[in-house]
């Protein structure tokens, strides 16, 4: 045990000293990668806002232009939903019958937590009418002490 804890020191000391590495290396990068991507994005619009005003004009029925720097373009986005004018998401469910039926999710599952919850006002004979039981196992563990620093006389 205590050749595990020795290892077990020496591999915090060393997590712990990476961290406050870490730590000055993002104190010193992330300012300026924040500007950078700051100034990244302002780009991007402009450059979006320059092929969507000119899109019939410079791309001449393409999708995408070549520049010496790269591409700019109009992908297909992915496919969504959007309810029409004046419809809710409750009007649709409504309508979806029928033919329609196969579109209606029907997904029941077991309310894990609240079974749990409501263990002992249950009890044992009632969980075993529904077919279930509660277990609650042991879990092997090992937990060190807190380093006591040696002192040498």
């Amino acid at each position: 045990m205590a050749h595990y804890a020795e290892v077990a020191a020496q591999r915090d000391a060393l997590s712990a000293q990476l961290a406050q590495e870490m730590a000055r290396a993002r104190a010193r990068f992330e300012p300026r990668i924040a500007e950078l991507t700051k100034s990244l994005d302002v780009q991007a619009e402009r450059i979006k806002g320059w092929a969507v005003a000119n899109r019939g004009a410079e791309f001449g029925g393409r999708k995408s232009m070549e520049f010496v720097a790269g591409y700019v373009g109009f992908r297909k986005a992915t496919a969504a939903l959007q309810l029409l004018e004046g419809w809710t998401w409750d009007m649709v469910l409504a309508k979806l019958t029928g033919p329609f039926k196969r579109y209606v999710r029907n997904n029941p599952e077991v309310n894990k937590l609240a079974l749990k919850a409501d263990a002992q006002r249950l009890g044992p004979r009632r969980f075993k009418l529904i077919g279930v039981r509660l277990v609650q196992d042991e879990k092997f563990y090992i937990e060190l002490k807190p380093a006591v620093p040696e002192t040498r006389p």
